[in-house]
């Protein structure tokens, strides 16, 4: 192990035991309140200025933000491009001055996604999982035992990337997402952990592609046979290939294991939810693709996604904008939002509000896609959805089938990494009625 590596692991270790006491939670807690109380208040229309940001609660508004990308862009890029010493692209967020070269890079990871992968990797899921069933019939820790070990299983199968440590390499991705996809202006230590963690992922990375085994039937492999790759310098290649695998991994591996527990938490909560996931075990993966779904819509993986506002000349859904013209919602005075703002959509709330949503507290697997933000939207839909449904509906299917899913009386109290990521959460399987 080099010094560099070592010090930056002690300085991760260090920056990412700190957590601002319950913040991330706290804010969860209290949008979950506004959620419940739409039932008797209205969400407020417009925007809703707190402390330099202006947060969307309503979802016609929101989505006409997130719809709206030349006007309110990404912060994702410069967050990547921060962690990453080569500053490429990423797939984790663009705005239109690099759309050429993100676009190019997209058809490059396309390219290298085969259409039976997702297939492919919901198989392997469901093998793990059996298997931890089998060995954990009645009780398991939904978290520790099974759903971390299966992403960290399906990833380095698929992905073509061996972990050295797969829990610590999670955590780094933790760290990095939240770095990029938290609230502008984050505290100094979440910056010093998300750099220490782009620094690690990048040397194990890097250790992957150079390793002349990785099959070329992963994604790693088919990057580095990529003609269009090829013709790149070596170094140049191996900068790209790099930056493209870390955006992949911080979008998918925290997600697919942050949505999982999110899923558990409705269905442990929510009798309705857990009798239609149950059903929906026993007919058809795309019925019970549907029921996670909803059940990310009552929590979803970001509660509050950001955009940054600014102003440029704009054409949004056939209506054109002069230049220094705000396209957007405005607020109780009719004033817009200025230029270089922070944005903050309230996805929990706007999935909640009945001005747009249909019944909106019911747990309806039925209801249009486009009732829910929990995959983002627009340019910006979560390009890693497919993949994470498919590693998902195989996680819960063979778990649902099993019977009855509780929360045991003496279930361990779920602790969070950085305030957030749940660690575990332990579950009774059986057949007790409900």
């Amino acid at each position: 192990m080099s010094q560099d590596i070592a010090d930056y692991q002690t300085i991760f270790q260090q920056n990412s035991r700190i957590t601002e006491p319950g913040s991330a939670r706290s804010l969860i807690k209290l949008l979950e309140f506004f959620r419940r109380a739409a039932v008797l208040l209205p969400i407020a229309p417009g925007t809703v200025p707190f402390r330099k940001v202006y947060y969307i609660p309503g979802h016609d508004d929101a989505l006409s933000v997130l719809s709206n990308d030349l006007t309110f862009e990404t912060p994702y890029k410069a967050a990547m491009q921060k962690l990453d010493t080569n500053r490429q692209v990423s797939l984790l967020g663009f705005d239109a001055a690099q759309d050429a070269a993100y676009q190019k890079n997209l058809c490059q990871v396309m390219r290298a996604m085969p259409l039976d992968m997702a297939g492919r990797m919901g198989a392997r899921a469901d093998a793990e999982t059996q298997l931890v069933l089998a060995a954990n019939p009645l009780r398991l820790d939904f978290m520790r035992d099974l759903l971390i070990p299966v992403t960290l299983a399906v990833t380095q199968e698929f992905y073509g990337v061996n972990f050295s440590n797969g829990d610590a390499f999670l955590k780094w991705t933790m760290a990095i997402l939240d770095y990029v996809f938290g609230p502008p202006g984050a505290a100094s230590y979440k910056i010093r952990a998300a750099e220490a963690a782009g620094k690690l992922m990048d040397a194990e990375i890097q250790r992957n592609i150079e390793d002349p085994d990785i099959s070329d039937d992963t994604i790693l492999g088919r990057l580095r046979n990529d003609p269009a790759l090829r013709n790149l310098t070596p170094t140049a290649m191996n900068e790209r290939i790099q930056a493209t695998i870390a955006a992949l991994l911080v979008g998918g591996m925290p997600t697919i294991t942050q949505a999982g527990f999110n899923i558990m938490k409705v269905l442990l909560s929510n009798k309705r939810a857990m009798a239609m996931a149950r059903d929906a075990a026993d007919q058809d993966d795309e019925r019970l693709r549907r029921c996670l779904g909803e059940a990310l819509r009552f929590r979803p993986v970001l509660p509050v996604i950001f955009r940054k506002c600014i102003r440029v000349p704009n054409t949004i859904r056939g209506s054109a904008a002069s230049a220094g013209q705000v396209i957007g919602p405005v607020d109780w005075l009719g004033r817009p939002i200025p230029s270089g703002a922070d944005v903050g959509v309230f996805a929990v709330t706007a999935n909640f509000d009945p001005r747009s949503v249909t019944s909106p507290h019911k747990f309806d697997p039925d209801r249009p896609f486009s009732d829910s933000l929990a995959f983002g939207q627009g340019r910006h839909w979560c390009l890693g959805m497919p993949i994470a449904m498919a590693v998902l509906v195989n996680v819960f299917r063979p778990v649902l089938r099993r019977g009855l899913i509780r929360l045991p009386n003496d279930a361990a109290k779920t602790t969070y990494f950085l305030d957030y990521f749940a660690e575990n959460l332990d579950i009774s399987i059986g057949n007790k009625a409900a």
